[in-house]
């Protein structure tokens, strides 16, 4: 995938329909017996999560929590939103981290002698801007989009904290410009018109600006797709009366009570995908950040595991919040296409819009050769981090596809075969629970086996 960058001096949404849907009541999945909520932690080997645990070995694990608790504590001091921080790009093999940092001296020490106290190795790496400005620097770009659009690229969305400094813009070109496309210009003038938009856009924001063309859009569409009430996080489920299928996410403490949740985008009411009988619950809250709507059924803390079609309830329960660097690794379980792993998170502030405004929202990669990182139908579901004990880490919420779309045996199996990516967009946990001051739900045991 090629990309065009230019230099400054430093001064679509779609979700699955399902059809048939009279159908269903007549291919309902028989469920086995669930333990009870206290039963001791077991499952197999061979299921995605902790086929990923056995790979990368416990002490990767159990670093990769301490680098997270640690930016746990840096997001939640007092005024660390206003401070020098940017991010963190984290390395669990050596308990070591990098610091994206712009000024701010003092708030600065405070977070090098915790980062001593607890054994991490932290290296400062300056950038040019602070995060505020990158935002913005975003949301100037998107205010420009239809101009960008006539000159031949449509931005789907923005990345402001990655690798390096500077922005990424993700989009398709026109047909003209697009690398698939039969064109009839010479390549030396598509590659030209490609960095006269780069440059166009470096000079609006006086950025670093990296053009990505890639395809995008929402991955909208007790087991996966017969779920019962409290729902676990990962059910597959649909709208009845337009077929659309999501996924919920982890479940929420509000107002006095357990919360299902999904992603805005999907809205509806919804009964689970194999059971019509079975209403999950319809939107009842948006949060004001965070892209996420709380449902009316209950929801649980647990989040279903392993393939899409597993058949005993494979589920894990839910240790906390996960906040994360750039260089973890985590895991999708959309309720479509189940759980995949290894996912690489490469940038931590992506501005998308999901069709009801811009949001931030966090950006990661799948590393294993043959394997996808989301599908649709699976928008709304848990994106989640390993931990050695057992548990899972609420991550985040999927909202969308991101880089080069595919489809057909591409993307594998899935309870409703559709489009998929290897690349997914997905928002903050922490940022959907803040934003209407809950908490997350929490369990203990293990249902079902891999």
């Amino acid at each position: 995938m090629k990309s065009n960058t230019s230099r400054q001096p430093k001064a679509g949404v779609r979700r699955v329909f399902i059809p048939g849907i009279v159908l269903l009541s007549t291919s309902l999945l028989a469920i086995a017996p669930i333990a009870p909520a206290n039963a001791e932690p077991r499952g197999g080997a061979d299921s995605s999560t902790d086929a990923f645990a056995a790979s990368v070995g416990v002490e990767f694990l159990k670093n990769q929590q301490i680098l997270q608790e640690f930016q746990g504590w840096i997001i939640t001091q007092p005024g660390a939103g206003d401070s020098g921080y940017i991010g963190q790009i984290n390395d669990s093999s050596t308990l070591s981290v990098r610091l994206l940092w712009h000024d701010d001296e003092a708030f600065l020490k405070q977070v090098l002698d915790r980062a001593a106290g607890l054994g991490i190795t932290a290296t400062v790496e300056n950038r040019s801007k602070s995060l505020k400005q990158l935002d913005d620097d975003a949301r100037r770009l998107f205010g420009d989009k239809q101009k960008y659009q006539d000159s031949g690229f449509s931005i789907t969305s923005i990345g402001t904290v990655g690798e390096v400094d500077g922005l990424t813009v993700n989009g398709t070109f026109s047909d003209e410009l697009s690398s698939t496309a039969n064109n009839k210009l010479p390549a030396s003038a598509i590659q030209a018109s490609r960095q006269a938009l780069a440059d166009s856009m470096a000079a609006t924001v006086g950025d670093t600006v990296t053009l990505v063309e890639s395809a995008s859009g929402n991955a909208s569409v007790n087991i996966r797709s017969n779920s019962m009430s409290p729902f676990f996080a990962g059910s597959y489920m649909y709208d009845r009366i337009t077929g659309a299928g999501c996924s919920t996410g982890f479940a929420v403490q509000y107002n006095n009570r357990t919360w299902a949740t999904t992603a805005r985008h999907c809205q509806g009411t919804f009964v689970s995908r194999d059971n019509a009988n079975t209403t999950i619950g319809s939107n009842s809250l948006f949060t004001s950040d965070g892209a996420a709507s709380l449902l009316t059924g209950n929801g649980d803390g647990h989040m279903f595991d392993g393939a899409h079609n597993n058949s005993s309830g494979y589920a894990k329960p839910v240790w906390g919040l996960a906040d994360l660097g750039m260089d973890d690794y985590i895991c999708t379980s959309g309720g479509n296409s189940g759980v995949h792993c290894n996912l690489h998170v490469t940038n931590l502030r992506v501005w998308f819009n999901d069709g009801s405004g811009l949001t931030s929202m966090i950006e990661a990669f799948q590393k294993t050769p043959g394997d996808i990182a989301i599908m649709h139908g699976d928008s709304g579901g848990p994106v989640l981090v390993v931990y050695a004990n057992g548990y899972v880490g609420a991550a985040g919420m999927i909202q969308s596809v991101q880089g080069t779309g595919l489809s057909g045996a591409a993307c594998g199996l899935a309870r409703d075969p559709s489009p998929c990516s290897t690349g997914v967009l997905f928002t903050s946990m922490r940022t959907i629970v803040n934003s209407i001051g809950g908490t997350i739900v929490t369990g203990s045991g293990t249902y079902g086996s891999g």
